[in-house]
């Protein structure tokens, strides 16, 4: 089961399309002896919820879900009453502090805009490809001249196909050019290009756009002390946003996915909460 959007981004084959289930988002239907409704998740293109829903328990699968609108042609995740309800929890920890989205991407545009002012290329950094449509359109609405890493250029044409709204980026030329703005991959060591062809003198500004939800997932970023500034942007809910999530749903069961800490657990069972960690077993630590 899935949208057609998520299918037209896979690219589906007619052999995947004749082993799948398209549905739409407000068109509930049955399955079984359950009823079925997918709902926008806000996180991706085509990304969705599920609600499930039998004759005495709704079960709400929100997944990776982004609360708040940053990427331009989409809507928040749309909470749903259920009894129980299944979330990312990546960014949830409530000792993590996340800035605000809107005020990291007017950090971004201000880095963006010393660097042309100074004669310098900014190249931003892209840790995570769930910010890359919300940096790109903000900078493009700012005016900026954008190019990208053949990689994020063809991610960016892909979105664009099924979402006007997001931005397709020119691929990034041999050289920097005056007035542009790279928008570049931060791989892990040998998987990327060398850090040094983007540091040619002092002709760049370079900034890492790092999801802080994500990070620990994807290893030591590359000559990290090289950096000119660190920005950090998750479209996961933070703590706060999960409490409101569960508050609006209603639900008193909570299965956490991706759970970094027990900290969030601890919390939400000492606000009454049954919450519980789905993932992969943990090592037990014994005494020797």
């Amino acid at each position: 089961m899935t949208t057609e959007t998520t299918l037209r981004l896979l690219g589906a084959d007619r052999s995947l399309r004749s082993r799948t289930l398209p549905a739409a988002f407000g068109q509930p239907f049955n399955l079984g002896g359950q009823r079925i409704e997918i709902v926008p998740s806000g996180y991706w293109p085509g990304a969705a919820a599920l609600l499930c829903e039998t004759s005495h328990r709704r079960v709400y699968y929100l997944g990776a879900c982004a609360p708040e609108v940053i990427v331009p042609g989409l809507g928040p995740a749309e909470p749903r009453r259920a009894d129980a309800v299944c979330l990312d929890a990546r960014a949830g920890d409530p000792r993590l502090v996340l800035p605000s989205r809107r005020q990291t991407l007017a950090d971004i545009r201000a880095f963006a805009r010393r660097a042309l002012d100074e004669g310098r290329t900014p190249v931003l950094l892209i840790s995570a490809a769930s910010v890359l449509p919300s940096v790109a359109s903000d900078l493009r609405r700012e005016g900026l001249i954008l190019r990208a890493h053949p990689r994020l250029g063809r991610a960016l044409a892909e979105l664009h196909d099924v979402c006007a709204a997001i931005p397709v980026v020119a691929p990034a030329g041999r050289r920097l050019r005056m007035g542009e703005v790279w928008l570049w991959p931060a791989d892990r060591p040998g998987s990327g290009p060398k850090w040094a062809a983007l540091r040619p003198g002092h002709a760049t500004r370079v900034a890492l756009v790092m999801d802080p939800a994500l990070e620990a997932l994807k290893g030591e970023i590359p000559a990290r002390a090289s950096l000119d500034e660190i920005f950090t942007l998750t479209l996961l809910p933070g703590h706060q946003e999960i409490l409101s999530l569960l508050e609006d749903c209603g639900a008193q069961e909570v299965a956490l996915l991706h759970a970094s800490s027990d900290e969030l657990l601890a919390d939400l069972r000492g606000r009454g909460f049954a919450a519980y960690s789905l993932g992969p077993p943990r090592q037990m630590t014994l005494g020797g």
